[in-house]
C-alpha cells in the first residue's frame, strides 16, 4: 500500500467514529502517568514550546498541556481534531495555549517552521506511519538545535496488546498490524540515522488502563515490578529520544 492509498484508510477509520481510547477521560489516570514519565524522561519545563503528532481526540495532549506554556498538534483525522477543540473548550484552555492543525503528520516539516520547537512527542504514531524513518528524519527539523524527539510506542512482544487488538472493537489489525515491525533496535536506528544524539530506549509500564484507572494501588506496583530486570522484556511500552546535535557541533 502506498502513503496516499495508506493515509486515505487511516483518515477513514478514524472518522468514521468515535473511538473511546483516543478521547480525553476525566481523572484519566493512565494518561497522566505515561506524560509523566515522557516529562521525566527528557526534562520539560515550564517555558517549553513543544509539538504533539498524530494527537488524535487529545488524550495525551491534555495532560501534556500542563508542563508546557504552548503546545502544538497535529492530527490528519479532521473528526479527532473537533473532538479535541471541543474538549479544550470546555476545558477552558485558551487556543493560544493548544494550536490545533490539521496536516500530514509524515509531511510537517513543510508546512511548520524549522528550529521551532523545544520538543516534539508522539504517542502510539510511528507503527502507523508508512516511512516511520523518513518521519523521524522530517521531524527532527522542526526542533531547535539541543532540542529533543520522544515517542512511545507498543512494545511489540506483550501480548496484551494482541489481545486488544484482537478483542476490543476500538482497535483494527489492520491498523495496528505495523507494531510488529517496529523493534527497540530498529527505533534506535531511526533516531542516530536522523543525526540526532543522546539515542536512549526503556521499556516501561505494566497495567493496562482499566487497571490504572481503578485501582489506587497500581502505580506504586508498577513502579516495582519495571525495577525487576526479569520482566523487563515484556513491559508494554518502549520510550525512544534523542537529541539534535547543536550546530556548534
Amino acid at each position: 500500500m502506498d502513503l496516499t492509498d495508506w493515509q486515505q484508510a487511516q483518515r477513514h477509520y478514524y472518522d468514521k467514529r468515535r473511538h473511546g481510547h483516543l478521547e480525553p477521560q476525566q481523572g484519566g489516570v493512565y494518561a497522566k502517568n505515561l506524560t509523566r514519565k515522557l516529562r521525566d524522561r527528557i526534562g520539560i519545563s515550564e517555558q517549553s514550546h513543544g509539538l504533539e503528532i498524530g494527537c488524535g481526540a487529545g488524550r495525551f495532549t491534555i495532560p501534556l498541556l500542563q508542563y508546557f506554556r504552548t503546545l502544538e498538534v497535529a492530527d490528519l483525522s479532521t473528526r479527532q481534531l473537533s473532538l479535541l477543540e471541543e474538549e479544550l473548550k470546555q476545558q477552558k484552555i485558551d487556543e493560544t495555549r493548544c494550536v490545533l492543525h490539521h496536516a500530514d503528520v509524515e509531511k510537517l516539516d513543510e508546512v511548520l517552521p524549522q528550529d521551532h520547537f523545544d520538543f516534539v512527542i508522539g504517542v502510539f504514531v510511528l507503527h502507523h506511519l508508512v516511512d516511520p524513518a523518513d518521519t523521524v528524519e522530517r521531524l527532527s527539523k522542526l526542533v531547535k538545535p539541543g532540542g529533543r524527539l520522544i515517542f512511545l510506542e507498543p512494545n511489540r512482544w506483550n501480548p496484551l496488546f494482541t489481545l486488544q487488538i484482537l478483542l476490543l472493537p476500538d482497535f483494527s489489525f489492520a491498523q495496528e498490524k505495523r507494531l510488529y515491525q517496529l523493534g527497540t533496535h530498529r527505533l534506535r536506528r531511526f533516531l542516530s540515522e536522523a543525526g540526532l544524539d543522546e539515542v536512549r530506549s526503556e521499556r516501561t509500564g505494566f497495567f493496562p488502563p482499566q487497571v490504572i484507572n481503578r485501582c489506587q494501588w497500581a502505580l506504586a506496583l508498577e513502579q516495582r515490578i519495571e525495577a525487576v530486570r526479569l520482566f523487563n522484556p515484556m513491559l508494554p511500552f518502549l520510550i525512544i529520544s534523542g537529541t539534535r546535535p547543536d550546530r556548534e557541533n
